[in-house]
């Protein structure tokens, strides 16, 4: 197994945003949706290191993570998105992306001051890696365009390719299809769809129902920081709880 949860739990104020949670992931593409306030983000925000839970576990490949940070968990394979892009926008889209590749790079801080070969090296070759990353993602046009410069819809492919930077097991989508016309969201599900064929497992939060039930091969429900769902997308397209809660006319 490669994430799991037992019983995780969060609460601000007295007031549980996430009830005791338990699923695991493997590979593939998973969902979590829900009205706002189900506890969608606390729950991404625990599984990242952002927070700490109220209670239970989470574990990475059988081991007991639940204390370990979020440059911790980055180094095991965890990467994450945000709704609300995480981007350095006086910097270039390949700059960005070279970011994400840092801890994967050996630079010492003498050799760094000295500007050593093997520093101008290993440089080129984050550079390399960090251009096909961007053309991977259908950004080989914006290489040395400032970040600040580059369309919403780009910017949200950019973020996506500086996380896949860090070469992540797992990659926490938060809507990574927020604000996108019907096109982008469209480029974004296949770049998600293409991401997890390579090998790399995907968790996503998401609001737009169609690309969750296009992509997803397992959807979790969650409404008021409890689940009340699990399943397929045809599962909880006919599950009357989910309706009620969430997709009403829409799913109607």
């Amino acid at each position: 197994m490669l994430l799991e949860t037992r019983d995780l739990s969060r609460g601000f104020g007295g007031v549980l945003a996430l009830q005791p949670f338990s699923f695991s992931i493997e590979r593939g593409i998973t969902a979590v949706i829900g009205p706002n306030g189900a506890g969608k983000t606390t729950l991404f925000n625990l599984l990242s290191g952002i927070y700490q839970p109220s209670s239970g576990q989470v574990l990475w490949r059988g081991a007991d993570i639940t204390e370990l940070d979020v440059a911790g968990r980055a180094r095991l394979g965890i990467q994450r998105t945000f709704q609300n892009l995480q981007i350095f926008f006086g910097m270039t889209a390949i700059e960005n992306v070279m970011v994400g590749a840092t801890q994967h790079l050996h630079l010492g801080l003498l050799a760094s001051l000295l500007s050593l070969p093997t520093i101008r090296r290993e440089t080129s070759r984050a550079r390399e890696e960090a251009a096909l990353l961007l053309r991977r993602v259908g950004l080989g046009r914006y290489l040395d365009a400032r970040a600040d410069a580059m369309p919403y819809g780009a910017l949200k492919r950019l973020e996506i390719a500086r996380s896949l930077a860090a070469k992540p097991e797992l990659l926490l989508l938060d809507e990574p299809a927020a604000g996108l016309n019907p096109s982008e969201t469209e480029e974004i599900g296949a770049l998600i769809r293409a991401i997890a064929a390579d090998g790399t497992a995907a968790l996503l939060v998401e609001h737009d129902m169609r690309l969750v039930m296009a992509l997803a091969e397992r959807i979790i429900v969650l409404d008021q920081g409890r689940e009340i769902a699990r399943g397929s997308a045809e599962e909880i397209r006919a599950n009357p709880a989910v309706i009620e809660a969430y997709l009403g006319a829409e799913a109607a």
